[in-house]
């Protein structure tokens, strides 16, 4: 029977075949309205279930060791159904389930009859710094996982400000330029560069790190002399004040979704000067890619100082305006690693999920060539 017959039969209230009808071929006769509920219910669980996995527990007195308030942050104390209290703590890299003995933390595995501690060597990378990139980030720019003895990776937690015995520190010379104490075994590292295409170049290398000794690796960031690449972050939620209102607004608000083009200019200034006449000189190409162009003066008085004329015939796509108290300028340099802020121009390609695939300081020959050389690459 079909959805249109059972249909009719709902319509003519003849529930009972229809229902006969709905529940002919089904494994059951109803569903196990019982076994869904308690699936949604987390007390329902097995990992809850008494039975299925017994809750062990290591019982350690927190009074009798000698340790800090910051090493008690991890710490975590319950009590059992005894009345009793329990001290242990996940360990934040490896998330190694340990208890505190003797001054020391001891790794637990329940399957072991005696608890031991796992072996450490150290480990310590180099790396050659690429022109985007002079300090790699961990988790966006490069992992390290362990090879379990499963074969199954479980990546390491490095986090600034983290309660990390070995060290605070999330970046390349935070982590390793100095040798890093990890724990005996198989481990991969594994570095990304992200490509403004979305696409990834990649690198893996396996390591293995042993007792007692330090062990070299070489942190590699992939380059690519053709696609353009992901080397920087801005934020598009930047406010700006128009110069044709005086309306404060964002980059996102005036340029849209996607990419777009935005630059500090100083004017009366010769490198800015020059870079004018370059975008004036691909003004039908910026004009055919249709995307916002945002340029900005430190103050008003450098904004009256500008006459676009000057220059022959701009883009039709450029909005002109003021960067608040220097905000914009301020994290350009700090996000590029601009060496010295003040020196304008500064050009920025840049898309609205905060990434930027361009940057230009200075007197630049060819500045508008540039721009579109990368824009065709987009």
């Amino acid at each position: 029977m079909n959805s249109k017959q059972i249909n009719e039969l709902l319509a003519s209230e003849n529930h009972s075949t229809a229902i006969a009808e709905l529940k002919n071929g089904r494994n059951a006769t109803e569903p196990n309205a019982a076994e869904y509920i308690a699936q949604l219910d987390p007390q329902g669980h097995d990992v809850n279930d008494p039975v299925k996995r017994r809750d062990k527990k290591v019982k350690v007195d927190l009074s009798d060791f000698d340790i800090n308030d910051e090493e008690k942050k991890n710490i975590k104390t319950v009590t059992n159904g005894d009345g009793e209290t329990e001290n242990f703590r996940i360990e934040p890299v490896a998330r190694k389930i340990q208890y505190f003995k003797d001054n020391a933390w001891v790794d637990v595995d329940f399957e072991a009859a005696v608890q031991t501690t796992a072996k450490q060597g150290k480990v310590i990378a180099s790396y050659q710094p690429i022109k985007a990139l002079q300090d790699p980030k961990y988790y966006s720019h490069f992992t390290i996982a362990k090879v379990l003895p499963n074969g199954t990776l479980q990546t390491l937690n490095f986090e600034r400000g983290g309660n990390v015995d070995m060290g605070l520190g999330d970046t390349w010379s935070g982590l390793l330029k100095k040798p890093l104490s990890m724990d005996e075994g198989n481990y991969m590292l594994v570095t990304g560069t992200r490509m403004a295409n979305g696409s990834v170049l990649a690198e893996i290398e396996f390591f293995n790190v042993e007792a007692d000794k330090t062990t070299p690796i070489q942190l590699e960031m992939r380059e690519s002399k053709d696609e353009i690449q992901v080397i920087g972050n801005f934020n598009s939620e930047n406010k700006f004040k128009r110069a044709d209102n005086g309306e404060e607004t964002s980059l996102l608000a005036t340029t849209g979704r996607g990419y777009y083009i935005v630059a500090l200019l100083g004017s009366r200034q010769e490198p800015t000067n020059h870079a004018m006449r370059d975008i004036a000189a691909v003004k039908k190409e910026l004009e055919d890619w249709g995307r916002g162009i945002v340029l900005l003066f430190p103050d008003e008085k450098g904004y009256k100082n500008f006459d676009p004329k000057e220059f022959g015939d701009l883009p039709g796509t450029i909005t002109y305006g003021l960067d608040i108290d220097g905000a914009i300028q301020k994290e350009m340099a700090t996000a590029m690693k601009l060496q010295n802020a003040n020196t304008l121009p500064i050009f920025l390609i840049a898309d609205t999920f905060n990434r930027v695939v361009f940057v230009s300081q200075g007197y630049t020959i060819g500045l508008g060539e540039q721009l579109m050389k990368v824009i065709h690459k987009l």
